[in-house]
């Protein structure tokens, strides 16, 4: 298991520590550097989740094997976007 510290405010806080699984270890470090595409809505800006380009171009910059691409993009699109949409979109 590693740990992993988030910096600066959001749903988690100012500063949180999170172990994250040696097998989740490259989902966490994608995600991490990956732009989310966002709206302008009535109430301000609206996230809407993260491009599998986005992803892919992450994965290639920290060198992540590609065979494990597929597992990182599932991660990210499928379990993590959705998460932090529905906290991030928290009014």
């Amino acid at each position: 298991m590693r740990s992993f510290e988030r910096q600066g405010a959001g749903p988690l806080g100012d500063s949180t520590e999170i172990d994250v699984l040696e097998s989740n270890w490259n989902t966490v470090i994608v995600y991490r550097d990956c732009q989310w595409s966002t709206a302008s809505g009535v109430n301000g800006l609206v996230f809407l989740g993260i491009s599998a380009a986005e992803i892919h171009t992450a994965a290639v910059m920290h060198r992540v094997p590609a065979d494990e691409w597929p597992r990182v993009l599932f991660g990210i699109q499928q379990i993590m976007v959705p998460t932090a949409r529905a906290l991030l979109n928290r009014k």
